[in-house]
This record gives C-alpha cells, structure tokens and sequence, in this order.
C-alpha cells in the first residue's frame, strides 16, 4: 500500500499504483503527469499540483480532501463513490465519474468541458450500509 506522508515533488511524473490502497498525506508536486491508481481506494489528503494531467482511479472509493491543479486534464474515476471536499481546476477538460455516487463539496473548474456522472444515482449496498443515498 503506497502511502506518502512527505511532500513529493518531481519534474517529470509522480506515478501510484496499488493492488489494494493509495493513500497521499503529502503535497504532491509534478511537472507532467500524475497518474494515481487503486483497485481499492484513493485518498487524496493534501494538495495535488501538476503541469499536464491528473489521472485518479480506484476500484471502490476515491476520497479528495486537498485541492488539485491539474495544468491540462483531470481525470477521476471511482467504480463507486467519489468524495471531493477540496477544490478542483483543470486547465482543459476534467471528468469525474463514480459509479454509485459523486458528492462535491468544493469548487471545480474546467478550462474546457466538465463531465460529472454518477449512473446509477445510488448502489444497494452502499444505502444498505449508510441508510442514505
């Protein structure tokens, strides 16, 4: 399980791939690409800044606590919940997707096009779990 507690920062990609769990505690700095992948869960507690494209994906749950700044595209993906309570901006398109449940609570920006998508509104097992939707 990757977990990053100190400040990264890289000229070139900062690259995350995980069988179970990523979790980034530290600011995260590149100048190209950040692609971040999980097949469990993403948390994303600290700000995340690049110059080209953020890529977040995860199997179950992402979670977005800090601000990202992705220099040209942003992607999020989640094949359940996405959480994002920090502010998002895209310097061109920026997609979030989550397969049962996207909640924004802080700002997003796109330079170009916003894509937000949840299908299914709300999974069985995830009402069945919180009572909520």
């Amino acid at each position: 399980m990757p977990n990053i507690e100190a400040a990264v920062f890289n000229g070139d990609d900062i690259t995350l791939w995980a069988k179970d769990t990523v979790s980034v505690c530290g600011e995260l700095a590149a100048g190209d690409d950040v692609p971040i992948r999980a097949r469990e869960s993403v948390s994303i507690t600290a700000d995340l800044n690049t110059g080209d494209d953020v890529s977040l994906w995860a199997g179950e749950t992402l979670w977005i606590y800090g601000d990202i700044n992705g220099g040209d595209e942003v992607s999020i993906w989640a094949a359940r919940t996405v959480w994002v309570y920090g502010d998002i901006t895209a310097g061109d398109d920026l997609y979030i997707f989550g397969g049962c449940v996207v909640e924004i609570s802080g700002a997003v920006e796109a330079g170009d096009r916003l894509y937000i998508r949840s299908p299914r509104g709300c999974c069985k097992g995830y009402r069945r779990k919180t009572g909520r939707c």
